[in-house]
C-alpha cells in the first residue's frame, strides 16, 4: 500500500526531518507478526535515512526497531517526526 494509507504516509514519498535527514518509505516488507506466513503479511514497507554530504545523498546508519512495532500495533497510529 502506498501513499496515504500505508503504515507510514507522513513519510512518503520522503520528509526532510529539521537536521537535514532524508526519511523515505517505500513498499516491500511484509510484517512478520499479523500472519503464519510472512509472505501474507501486511507490508510494512521501508524506511531509509539518508544526508546530503559532498553533494551527493549518504545512507545513514538508523534502527527501525520502534517504527515498525509502533505500525504493528498501532496500525492507524500517526508517526510525528518532530
Amino acid at each position: 500500500m502506498i501513499g496515504p494509507g500505508a503504515p507510514f504516509p507522513t513519510l512518503w514519498p520522503s520528509t526532510r526531518a529539521d537536521d537535514g535527514l532524508i526519511l523515505e518509505w517505500s513498499p516491500g516488507q511484509n510484517s512478520v507478526l499479523d500472519q503464519a506466513r510472512i509472505s501474507q503479511g501486511r507490508d510494512l514497507g521501508n524506511v531509509t535515512v539518508r544526508r546530503h554530504e559532498n553533494g551527493r545523498l549518504v545512507d545513514v546508519v538508523h534502527d527501525t526497531t520502534f517504527a515498525f512495532a509502533f505500525s504493528a500495533f498501532f496500525p492507524q497510529g500517526i508517526l510525528h517526526i518532530r
